[in-house]
């Protein structure tokens, strides 16, 4: 999103330039459900992450910063809450966010979400404590995000605070939905315009184009090995508008894939996908510990 400037350049609250601040249109949304943040120390100063704004719309939340040394993130209290707390975060085990999974418990939601990127996510969810018991959901097939932000896997290419709104959908209704995602759209639009740049919606169906489906090399129950042909993108980006490699291969076999490594948009190779956030961790190990060939 925005480039990096001097932190006094910038609106401390919404992380804006002062120029284009947007604080005047953040509302303040006191509901039942309560949204717990949970955010890599790393990430806390950057501009570009959008969780942080989430929570001044949300005054009814909690936040909690993990990965600084000799710090512990404690959920007990949360967690000992008589609250209902999901954890919104793409697993095997993970069910639906939906009208019907809360209807099994009347319970006000407390919704759990790790920000940063899917490194960071995946980390916070295997190290703080109590996390592991947490039931795990995930948002319901939807419209691709209409700003492309995210170059992650993680739910379905959406940034943290359009997963946050979507799922508020879920749990507060359609009119929340729409105030988060009208504030998330102003916060875009100041940034792009920070950089010089006009805003402009990323779209998927430019021209209704339809792209030859991918050739798959290898596919079994936990790997899906394709050919990336030459120009195509991994993941959404901020200015292309052709349909990226992880969406065509999500679409061609009708399941969640989860890319191993990445390849640049003008190389062309065998590209490997993971059937389930497990197996691309153990890897995304494999390939760090260099135990992977690769020709």
């Amino acid at each position: 999103m925005a480039k990096f400037t001097k932190k006094e350049n910038r609106c401390k609250r919404c992380k804006m330039h002062f120029e284009r601040c947007i604080c005047s249109e953040i509302p303040e949304l006191n509901l039942a459900t309560r949204l717990a943040l949970i955010m890599h120390y790393r990430e806390v100063p950057k501009p570009s992450a959008t969780g942080p704004l989430a929570l001044e719309a949300l005054p009814n939340h909690r936040f909690f910063i993990h990965g600084a040394r000799d710090a512990r993130v404690d959920l007990q209290p949360l967690l000992d809450e008589p609250r209902r707390p999901l954890l919104l975060f793409p697993s095997d085990d993970a069910r639906v966010l939906s009208k019907e999974l809360l209807e099994e418990d009347p319970r006000p939601v407390t919704l759990i979400v790790p920000d940063g990127n899917w490194g960071q996510a995946r980390r916070a969810v295997k190290r703080i404590p109590g996390l592991e018991q947490v039931e795990r959901v995930v948002l319901a097939p939807g419209p691709p995000t209409r700003w492309g932000l995210r170059a992650e896997p993680t739910l379905d290419g959406l940034s943290t605070f359009e997963a946050i709104a979507r799922a508020f959908g879920v749990l507060e209704g359609e009119r929340v939905q729409r105030e988060l995602e009208s504030l998330f759209d102003k916060m875009v639009q100041a940034s792009i315009a920070a950089r010089g740049a006009a805003p402009r919606i990323h779209r998927n169906d430019v021209a209704n184009a339809k792209t030859p489906p991918l050739e798959i090399l290898y596919q079994d129950e936990a790997l899906v090995v394709v050919q990336k042909p030459s120009g195509s993108l991994v993941h959404r980006g901020w200015a292309n508008d052709e349909e990226p490699v992880l969406q065509q291969l999500r679409d061609q076999i009708g399941k969640r894939v989860y890319p191993v490594h990445r390849l640049d948009r003008a190389t062309s190779g065998a590209l490997l996908f993971a059937l389930s956030a497990e197996v691309c961790a153990q890897l995304q190990e494999s390939f760090d510990a260099k135990t992977v060939d690769k020709r």
